[in-house]
């Protein structure tokens, strides 16, 4: 008899183990949005906004914009000017201590974006030209009524 109640209890639990509830999440699940220009996206705050950095080294450039938590939307800044440093290692003529920059904002006719209430920035400067990566700080950004500090970023693309 207590072999049957011991098999019993084995089997119960052998399948109520297969039969977990869908609702569940797994610690494999991975969250993961995709940047729209191909650049590194930035999160601002626990899936409140993000910002996608783009650097073209060939230009000299550093793009950004700004959208929603999802990456699906563009949303617009009050004008600002975005102070960000990047390590000097990382520049055209490279140096022990970091750099600083300003992204200024950037109209956009197509879509009506004016230098006072756009979702693009840009930085252009001969020491962005010829380096394959940047890294440094975004030191800080005001999205939508919220003010993000220090944020770490490495334009380098993982593949």
């Amino acid at each position: 008899m207590k072999f049957v109640i011991i098999l019993i209890l084995a089997i119960n639990t052998i399948f109520s183990g297969a039969n977990n509830n869908s609702n569940t999440a797994t610690i494999d699940e991975v969250h993961t949005h995709e940047a729209p220009h191909g650049g590194v996206l930035i999160e601002l705050g626990d899936h409140f906004g993000l910002m996608e950095l783009l650097h073209d080294p060939n230009k000299g450039s550093l793009q950004a914009w700004f959208l929603d938590g999802c990456a699906e939307n563009y949303v617009r800044l009050v004008k600002q000017k975005i102070k960000l440093v990047i390590h000097g290692r990382f520049l055209n003529k490279s140096v022990k201590q970091t750099v600083s920059f300003e992204l200024l904002p950037k109209a956009n006719p197509l879509t009506g974006e004016t230098n006072r209430s756009t979702s693009q920035y840009q930085l252009i400067h001969e020491q962005l030209k010829g380096v394959s990566r940047l890294k440094g700080m975004i030191l800080n950004v005001k999205y939508k009524s919220h003010d993000f500090k220090n944020l770490t970023f490495d334009t380098k693309l993982v593949d």
